[in-house]
């Protein structure tokens, strides 16, 4: 069996750290039982992580095999085989994060979340005949301004939150993603696009719906008021 190196150990802890759950909900060991790694979620031992190299593999494309609960597909532990040890020790990452989707999906939904949404929709009555149309530069620059600001109020809400390094990340993403956007969507698409982007952001780190109506008051900035009188 391989010797793992001793600073694998610290690498694999800071991925960790970087989820919802941090790495102290995490058990780590080396050459356990046969297998090279072996990680447990402490809160649900259904959870674990597990690989090791495959003996006298005649398949060059097989020589690690990965033991994963979650699964991709199945709450069960389902096996991978890799062509590299490096392959199979960077897939506990994504593991970490399917039991943090699972468990997010199994709460349950707060509809105070959708209340809000629709609050939102409502203010963009204006935009439900605007299928094909598309913003305007001058309407892209007011935009791209007003989610600069949106970004930096979020991230005082997300410190205020001891929100994670990951779910800051995350946030800036869904930010980017709706300032990419907004030059080839439509403004309909874009409008709902945004409704469902700014309330996922809150989700992610649990904002008391006091604290989203705060911030989403300014939501309506995000567009550019409707200043064609030709109707």
């Amino acid at each position: 069996m391989s010797t793992l190196r001793p600073s694998l150990r610290d690498e694999i802890l800071r991925e960790l750290d970087n989820t919802s759950f941090g790495k102290d909900l995490f058990d780590l060991k080396f050459h356990e039982d046969g297998f090279l790694i072996c990680v447990n979620f402490i809160p649900n031992e259904n959870f674990s992580f597990k690989t090791k190299e495959i003996e006298n593999s005649r398949n060059p494309r097989e020589q690690y095999l990965s033991l994963e609960s979650p699964g991709q597909f199945t709450l069960e532990a389902e096996e991978f085989k890799h062509e590299t040890f490096g392959n199979s020790r960077n897939r506990i990452l994504s593991w970490a994060h399917r039991i943090e989707a699972d468990i997010k999906a199994s709460n349950p939904i707060d509809s105070s979340y959708d209340e809000i949404r629709d609050q939102i929709l409502s203010q963009f009555k204006q935009y439900e005949s605007d299928g094909n149309i598309h913003f305007t530069k001058e309407e892209k620059d007011t935009i791209h301004e007003s989610l600069n600001e949106l970004k930096s109020k979020m991230e005082a809400l997300y410190k205020e939150k001891d929100a994670t390094q990951h779910q800051l990340n995350l946030m800036k993403q869904q930010i980017t993603k709706l300032t990419e956007s907004i030059e080839i969507l439509d403004k309909r698409t874009w409008v709902l696009a945004a409704a469902n982007r700014v309330i996922n952001i809150f989700k992610e780190v649990k904002a008391a719906v006091g604290e989203v109506k705060t911030i989403t008051n300014d939501i309506s900035k995000l567009i550019p008021q409707n200043t064609d009188e030709s109707d």
